[in-house]
């Protein structure tokens, strides 16, 4: 990976919270290389933009508001955040096609997520399994495993409630939703006259013609 490309994933990682030591190990590079870009980009972002016309700043400026937007931010708070016109992010942006990249980059992170929420999960339940296993041989009160099992509610009501996955949630909530309206209808329909069959059909046939 060239220093380029280096400066940008460091950039990228440092958005979506990143520690040096993580960055380090994950794009395989000395802790103090990932030290001196994290260093790098609080200085450029501290710094007025207005007072200074370096180029190799710019373009570090440039590169800090890439990494932004390829990590989730819109065009006009990467440009205001790092100190460079809205023009120039959106020229940017449409030369480097980075609504693609952030697509790519969130559906990459969305998907890591999930399976560290699987795994989580799985280790969670595994030690649960003992925990629980080890109360009941050394007879553990009544009270104390009710304590157990409301300690395993909160801890998954905890992880249903993350960002990646409140979304499916909502999804599969409104499709229970629907479910339940179409049973609901379906049992009024049976308690219906004729007579107000009919006029159901009616209004519905009028509806589709309209």
């Amino acid at each position: 990976m060239d220093k380029k490309n280096t400066r940008l994933e460091v950039y990228k990682l440092i958005e979506i919270g990143k520690t040096s030591k993580e960055i380090a190990e994950e794009l395989k590079i000395s802790l103090r290389t990932a030290q001196t870009y994290i260093k790098e980009h609080r200085n450029i972002q501290t710094q007025n933009a207005n007072k200074t016309q370096d180029a190799r700043e710019n373009k570090k400026r440039k590169e800090i508001a890439k990494a932004k937007i390829i990590t989730g931010a819109s065009i006009k708070e990467a440009t205001a955040e790092v100190g460079i016109g809205i023009d120039v992010g959106l020229k940017l942006s449409s030369r480097e096609n980075l609504q693609q990249s952030q697509r790519e980059f969130l559906q990459s992170l969305r998907a890591g997520e999930i399976e560290r929420i699987k795994q989580n999960k799985l280790d969670r339940l595994h030690l649960n399994t003992r925990f629980k296993d080890s109360l009941y041989k050394c007879g553990a009160s009544k009270q104390m495993q009710e304590m157990l099992l409301l300690n395993e509610k909160t801890e998954q009501e905890i992880l249903e409630l993350s960002r990646l996955e409140r979304l499916e949630r909502f999804e599969f909530d409104k499709e229970i939703y629907t479910n339940k309206l179409k049973i609901d209808v379906l049992e009024k329909i049976k308690t219906m006259t004729d007579e107000e069959l009919k006029h159901l059909i009616e209004y519905m046939e009028s509806k589709a013609q309209s």
